[in-house]
């Protein structure tokens, strides 16, 4: 962490180290900037920020180029990256809740307004922007009160700086633990309870909103950006941010206890299936019919409950499929990510402010089948789209994938079947069976057990259906173990 420190009265020039040493306390920075003249005044250059104390008052300035000290014009230019002191959990919701932080966060957006910068959420403004124009806001407030000698206030006043950072550009309170790759869920049951999930454990968070009004200002900013409306009219909202994390909230009146946030966070990367064997979530035994089933163009359902794995599983089996063929996939929130050279990828779209436009997993299956896929791969079915899947595996879409959320493999065509009588079609429960049975090849039953592993528990083959009108199911792998 180094500076380059030039004087123009004297035409002089060194490199000064961010020790946390106050400049003129060393022969080398005594040259350059000659100020042992006026012992009140004193530097302090660390990790991009300077700190200049002149008559007991201290003056805070971030990468500056050009300032006067003692009437003499010095440059610093700072040679290395930008180091950014991130708070943890406690030190956030501290921050947060500091009596003065909305004082301080009104102050700095009246400042870009008055230049005219602060527009459109903060899209014309630059984080280096932003850290020029809030370190001297905050240094006035802070330093008024505290000692600047001591290195931890100096940390202290870095992370305060982060806090409105986030609040400004990203989202407030949480906007840490949404970069924190082990974090794959983050549940606000309201401004002061917020569950995380890591590697399948569900643990509370020390992380708290300062009041519900922060929370629905956060609620609000995510809906805007995805281009949903949040309100009294309509209180909840389904949306996917652009970075692909997907969220639901919920708030009053329909959540009684105040608005509610859950975030399911997107994974960076795609699993592989050695990866899922190597994690133990699928016994290498199985790996030889996974493929097997693939190559021979099985449709595939994978059902499970929620958290249990099936988009990844879902993921995994459709980047086995060949380079040759043209996928399709269908999905509520784009979850799916395949490295493929020939995939097309659709998503449904929700009804705007306006209450128009609305885009149904049914209509996107619909035209699907006009854009010759060799396979449909549908994210879930969940709705009166499951009769529009079934023909398409009937009628010569053969390898087709798709979800459902059940807790048995028998459960999830009991559960297909009623999605079908959604559809609006009269039909008779017969020609539904048949309509699965005949369509249906594999179902692969996904559970998490107590410990948060997600595995494979079964698989079975649809066979046919009875006499009776039963489905008719073959046991090709159970493992009792799973579910412990």
């Amino acid at each position: 962490m180094t500076w380059e420190v030039e004087t123009f009265f004297n035409d002089k020039k060194a490199i000064v180290f961010d020790t946390n040493l106050t400049i003129g306390n060393s022969n080398e920075c005594d040259i350059v900037l000659n100020l042992k003249i006026n012992v009140f005044i004193q530097v302090i250059i660390e990790y991009g920020f300077i700190y200049i104390i002149e008559d007991r008052i201290t003056k805070v300035f971030f990468m500056k180029n050009l300032l006067k000290i003692n009437n003499k014009i010095i440059s610093f230019k700072y040679l290395k990256k930008f180091k950014q002191f991130e708070p943890d959990e406690e030190e956030i919701s501290t921050i947060f809740l500091e009596s003065n932080f909305e004082f301080i966060s009104n102050k700095i957006q009246d400042n870009f307004i008055g230049k005219k910068q602060f527009l459109n959420n903060n899209i014309n403004i630059s984080e280096y922007d932003f850290y020029d124009a809030a370190t001297p806001i905050l240094g006035d407030i802070y330093f008024a009160n505290e000692d600047v000698y001591l290195k931890e206030n100096r940390s202290f006043f870095q992370k305060y700086l982060w806090c409105l950072k986030s609040q400004f550009f990203d989202y407030g309170v949480i906007s840490s633990i949404l970069q924190q790759d082990d974090v794959t869920e983050i549940m606000i049951n309201n401004y002061q309870t917020i569950y995380l999930e890591k590697f399948g454990k569900l643990s509370l968070s020390k992380l708290k909103f300062p009041s519900e009004k922060n929370l629905m200002h956060i609620i609000e900013k995510m809906c805007n950006f995805c281009g949903r409306k949040i309100d009294i009219t309509s209180p909840y909202c389904d949306a996917r941010l652009m970075n692909g994390d997907r969220i639901h909230a919920i708030i009053p009146p329909l959540a009684i206890d105040g608005a509610c946030l859950t975030i399911r966070k997107f994974p960076k990367k795609s699993f592989s299936l050695n990866c899922l064997i190597e994690n133990d979530s699928i016994q290498k035994s199985l790996q030889h019919y996974l493929l097997k089933y693939i190559i021979e163009k099985k449709n595939i359902l994978i059902s499970g409950g929620t958290g249990t794995g099936k988009t990844t599983l879902l993921n995994c089996l459709a980047s086995l499929i060949s380079k040759n063929e043209r996928i399709i996939t269908i999905e509520d929130s784009a979850e799916l990510n395949l490295d493929h050279p020939h995939v097309i990828r659709l998503e449904s779209r929700k009804e705007n402010i306006e209450k128009k436009g609305i885009v149904s997993i049914r209509d996107l299956l619909k035209n699907a089948l006009r854009m010759r896929p060799d396979r449909i791969i549908i994210g879930e079915c969940r709705g009166e789209e499951a009769l529009d899947m079934l023909q398409a595996m009937n009628t010569g879409h053969l390898g087709s994938m798709t979800t459902i959320h059940s807790n048995t493999p028998h459960a999830a065509l009991l559960r297909l079947e009623t999605l079908v009588l959604f559809s609006g079609y009269d039909l008779p429960l017969k020609g539904i069976r048949e309509q699965i049975a005949s369509a249906i090849n594999i179902i692969i039953q996904l559970v998490r057990n107590k410990n948060g592993k997600r595995s494979i528990h079964s698989i079975y083959e649809l066979v046919k259906l009875s006499h009776e009108n039963e489905f008719v199911l073959s046991r090709i792998y159970e493992d009792d173990t799973s579910i412990c």
